[in-house]
């Protein structure tokens, strides 16, 4: 099952369940293992993250602000694809098909949330598009 997460969900906004909490979807639905698949493009040394259960994965400008400075497949100030897998408490995350992190520990609980850089050309979604849930 693949779902455009919407309900519950305001990317860069806030959610009803959590309203201090910007971007942060909060929903018994999500499953505990899934696939969480999102592109965005990041500006110059943006700084943003996805909260997968608690642990946060840098989403920024990784060749200059890091942390995965070695990145060959990433595209600099342009889209890119991250894609989060969770199974049994682990996530394997990549980037354009390049491994972030393998072996990410995470709750088998909690909300996924991203944090958006508020600053001017910071971290963008892709215009209508959403991050996909499966």
């Amino acid at each position: 099952m693949t779902d455009v997460i919407r309900p519950g969900w305001v990317p860069g906004g806030q959610s009803p369940r959590t309203p201090a909490r910007p971007g942060i979807m909060d929903d018994p639905r999500v499953p505990k293992d899934f696939i969480l698949k999102l592109e965005f493009r990041a500006a110059v040394n943006a700084d943003s993250g996805i909260f997968i259960r608690r642990p946060q994965l840098q989403c920024r400008d990784y060749l200059v602000a890091g942390p995965y400075k070695d990145l060959k497949k990433y595209k600099p100030q342009d889209w890119n694809e991250i894609e989060v897998t969770v199974k049994d408490g682990v996530a394997h995350c990549t980037c354009n098909g390049e491994v972030l992190e393998d072996a990410l520990k995470v709750p088998a609980t909690g909300p996924i949330g991203l944090e958006g850089d508020t600053r001017a050309n910071g971290v963008s979604p892709p215009p209508a598009q959403g991050a996909a849930l499966k």
